[in-house]
């Protein structure tokens, strides 16, 4: 008998509750202000709904999802192009993998997989015999389109009110197609920005405690400070001391949500702001 969803998650459970808490957290929209602009919105919807052709160019995509009336009529003077890592599609009659879609997507779209839970999903493996093998999360905060936009657009981005419907002009539904939520402006106080600092320090120790874990499952307290002190840029220290003296200690504890790791973190963090 194949295993269910809940077997197979390799991060934190992440369903509309859960991103919008992140979000608001963060001082940010609920939803993604670049969906229907961002080309991996684009390729996830098109290798969900209509991507039979692998092979097809960008133009042709383009064409395709224009004429099924998926794409915004600006589409072409603001769409944000990719940074990182391309969507991967795969699919046959048994199975599909997919690999750094977009998490709305699957969050709130009708672009969905049919057999994929609503949640905000990012990558994922699934056949027949064992369903889902792996699922992995991820918030669009995390998203090196929204960071890129965030960070380097600043003048071009229109401020949102996170705290009601207006980040969605349709209202907040699950029809993706009809969300077309961009983002030629969105303005992050001066607050979120520090934010979402704190948020991508704290994420990025704790992808390095993770990793040690998996070579050294017993590593001591110590053992994980010195780690993380030898894969970590002077610059890095510096911005985690920066985040850290805006946001405050305490608010390392809303982004740290696992609490095995909040003790190592903080110790990480503030002993880099002591002087040596």
């Amino acid at each position: 008998m194949g295993k269910g969803v809940n077997d197979f998650r390799c991060y934190k459970y992440m369903d509309k509750k859960a991103y919008f808490n992140i979000s608001d957290k963060l001082g940010l929209p609920r939803r993604c202000p670049l969906v229907g602009y961002c080309q991996r919105w684009k390729y996830t919807v098109y290798f969900n709904s209509y991507g039979k052709d692998r092979c097809a160019t960008d133009g042709q995509v383009d064409e395709l999802l224009k004429k099924h009336h998926e794409l915004p009529l600006d589409f072409d003077e603001k769409k944000v192009a990719f940074c990182g890592d391309p969507t991967i599609s795969h699919d046959d009659n048994e199975s599909f993998f997919r690999s750094n879609v977009c998490p709305e997507i699957s969050l709130f779209s009708e672009h969905r997989l049919g057999n994929m839970p609503k949640e905000a999903i990012s990558s994922c493996s699934w056949s027949k015999y064992e369903e889902f093998r792996f699922i992995e999360y991820q918030h669009f905060s995390e998203c090196l389109e929204f960071i890129q936009k965030s960070y380097f657009d600043i003048s071009k981005i229109k401020s949102f009110n996170t705290m009601n419907n207006s980040i969605n002009q349709h209202g907040l539904n699950d029809n993706v197609a009809g969300d077309k939520v961009m983002g030629d402006k969105i303005t992050i106080s001066m607050q979120s920005q520090q934010n979402l600092s704190l948020f991508e320090v704290t994420k990025e120790i704790m992808q390095l405690l993770q990793q040690l874990e998996k070579t050294n499952p017993n590593a001591t307290e110590l053992e994980k400070v010195a780690h993380v002190n030898d894969e970590t840029a002077l610059s890095f220290k510096r911005r985690a001391v920066g985040a850290l003296r805006s946001g405050g200690e305490t608010a390392i504890d809303e982004f740290v949500l696992e609490n095995k790791y909040l003790k190592v973190v903080k110790a990480i963090i503030i002993g880099w702001s002591k002087p040596d």
